[in-house]
């Protein structure tokens, strides 16, 4: 427990999207591996040491200068699946809502489920703004479905499948749906009609 401190801090929280996923994946590893009273143990002093570098403008986690928007999102998503593991809430949900709703979507798997999963957890949190939340969402959706072929399956990017992952080269970026890309546009519209109500899929969300 006492390296955990050493752990997180030891991360480049300047660049929250590389910081907050390894703070995510230690909570994982908390949530899943250790028994109860350790993991009791280890929770707190995770919330206590993420909460230093939650920020007040944003909602988002890092420290130093505002990173682009891009980064601001994708690494409060990674934090927000740490938090998300250990049962425990948004710093600043409000924030985090107003700093999504100022964003336009880009045609990017991980961009579009970023934003929206951000969203979904901090108003699963707070009813702030809960309608131009779910507006903002519902138009997203035509986003989402301009990368849908006629199979069921969704492209990573628009017109065009995962060309990388992980630095590896994984296809020659047809246009053509990808398992990437399929996965996370399904999570993200789970999300959306989860939280819109409209329960028209019906689906379990992923818990990532």
């Amino acid at each position: 427990r006492e390296d955990i401190p050493i752990f997180i801090n030891s991360f480049d929280w300047t660049r929250p999207w590389h910081a907050g996923s390894h703070f995510s994946s230690l909570c994982v590893f908390s949530a899943t591996q250790l028994d109860k009273s350790e993991y009791l143990k280890s929770k707190e002093i995770l919330y206590n040491n993420v909460s230093l570098f939650s920020n007040k403008n944003t909602g988002s986690y890092y420290k130093g200068k505002q990173p682009s928007p891009k980064e601001v999102i994708n690494g409060a998503m990674k934090v927000l699946t740490g938090l998300d593991w250990l049962e425990l809430p948004i710093h600043y949900p409000e924030k985090l809502i107003d700093f999504c709703l100022n964003i336009i979507p880009e045609n990017d798997g991980c961009d579009i489920v970023d934003l929206v999963y951000v969203l979904f957890r901090a108003s699963k949190e707070s009813d702030y703004k809960k309608k131009e939340v779910v507006d903002y969402l519902l138009q997203t959706i035509d986003l989402i479905m301009n990368q849908s072929y006629e199979d069921g399956g969704f492209s990573y990017f628009l017109n065009k499948s995962q060309t990388h992952y992980g630095g590896l080269l994984i296809s020659e970026g047809r246009p053509t749906p990808d398992i990437h890309g399929t996965l996370l546009l399904n999570w993200a519209l789970s999300m959306i009609d989860n939280l819109s109500e409209t329960n028209q899929l019906n689906w379990n969300i992923l818990k990532p």
